[in-house]
């Protein structure tokens, strides 16, 4: 299944869309105690997206290390569902015709991602999955900073993906979840994209031969 959000943005649609693809406002919650609509303090509160003309804004869930990294995930989501049901201006939105909706009526369309897949857990990740993907789960990068149970990352100079790994990706592709590679190591980009019958994106990095950063 392709992964709606690639279809939406390639397709002519009656309004204009402006996309930011990673945003770490549930973290900024989380650690500053601020709300969405808080005037500053936000790289990408309600102000600063109202600013830029952003109306479709991924908001990702990170789990750091040293936290129960599935907890925590869910921690931040229902911490970004309150939001949502307090604030008019945004709303979260799991399929392209709604996303189209909401910004036709000049509200941000928000997403849901994972930055990191070991925010799924270590045990029963495929419902973990399921439960995320039924709430609005629509991106999921595969590694953060340090390599993880299903793939090497580019912050430790892991390895590729792992056979739980590839059973990931082919889990996601069937769900129609866009693979986001930032962060994963040289590895796990190639074979995640080696045969791949729909895109990936990398969402916060860039060319390697232009600036030698992992």
């Amino acid at each position: 299944m392709v992964p709606w959000l690639f279809c939406f943005l390639s397709l002519p649609l009656g309004v204009r869309v402006q996309a930011d693809l990673h945003l770490d406002t549930p973290t900024q919650f989380h650690r500053k105690g601020l709300s969405f609509d808080a005037p500053t303090g936000l790289e990408g509160g309600l102000a600063q997206l109202q600013a830029g003309g952003t109306n479709l804004a991924v908001e990702v869930l990170w789990p750091p290390r040293n936290v129960d990294p599935r907890a925590h995930v869910y921690g931040l989501m229902e911490r970004l569902k309150v939001e949502d049901n307090r604030i008019d201006e945004i709303t979260l939105v799991k399929t392209p015709q709604r996303a189209e909706r909401e910004i036709e009526a000049g509200r941000i369309a928000l997403l849901l991602a994972i930055e990191g897949a070991h925010g799924l857990g270590e045990q029963n990740w495929e419902a973990t999955l399921d439960d995320l993907h039924r709430q609005g789960l629509s991106i999921l990068g595969l590694a953060w900073s340090f390599s993880n149970q299903f793939a090497g990352s580019s912050g430790d100079n892991g390895g590729g993906l792992t056979r739980l790994g590839q059973k990931l990706v082919q889990y996601c592709r069937k769900m129609g979840i866009l693979l986001d590679l930032s962060h994963a190591s040289k590895a796990t980009v190639l074979a995640t994209c080696k045969n791949s019958p729909v895109p990936v994106i990398a969402s916060h990095s860039n060319a390697f031969a232009v600036h030698e950063h992992p």
